[in-house]
């Protein structure tokens, strides 16, 4: 295995971002609890008055937890927001929604989701008689079951569909057993 170059991972990076759900989104930000201020922003808050620097810095908490674009009554806090600071609580939102999202996924790996993969696979292979499809393990399908067509390049348009329907229905009846025996 390779390591991947920068600009890889900066694709990466990216197509995570563009085909992330908007509800996840959503809820990242909800959970989101703080916001970072860069040192080089301290000269700027030192030059202004106390009034602007109020605004600004509510300006910035409420950008952080709602996305909405502010309103200034100071003029030049617009230009110094959209200046710089925009651009810098955006990435470092990004950022966050890339650890999230991360978390979540690894979170997949755990017990609880190995214990509703081999009920998905159970209850797969009580309908297929089998616990591959197209030579892959259902384990695998389920990773990919928002992009089946990558993984199951030969099979027809039809046939993903009804898959990632029984995937899917599987899953939801293995995730509400679960559920019913780990009560939280």
């Amino acid at each position: 295995m390779t390591d991947k170059t920068k600009q890889q991972k900066a694709n990466d990076r990216a197509v995570m971002l563009e085909t992330m759900e908007n509800e996840d989104r959503e809820l990242y930000r909800k959970r989101k609890s703080y916001v970072s201020v860069q040192h080089s922003w301290k000269d700027f808050f030192a030059d202004s008055e106390g009034d602007e620097v109020k605004e600004l810095v509510l300006a910035i908490i409420n950008y952080d937890e709602t996305g909405e674009e502010p309103k200034f009554e100071y003029k030049l806090n617009q230009r110094v927001f959209n200046g710089f600071i925009k651009r810098t609580l955006d990435a470092s939102f990004d950022d966050y929604c890339i650890t999230c999202h991360q978390a979540k996924n690894n979170g997949l790996k755990g017990p609880k989701a190995k214990a509703i993969i081999r009920r998905v696979t159970e209850l797969f292979k009580a309908k297929y008689k089998a616990d591959v499809y197209g030579g892959i393990r259902i384990a695998e399908l389920m990773k990919n079951i928002d992009n089946l067509k990558s993984v199951l390049s030969g099979s027809t348009d039809r046939e993903i569909n009804v898959l990632k329907t029984d995937l899917q229905t599987f899953l939801n009846q293995a995730e509400k057993e679960y559920q019913e025996e780990h009560p939280e």
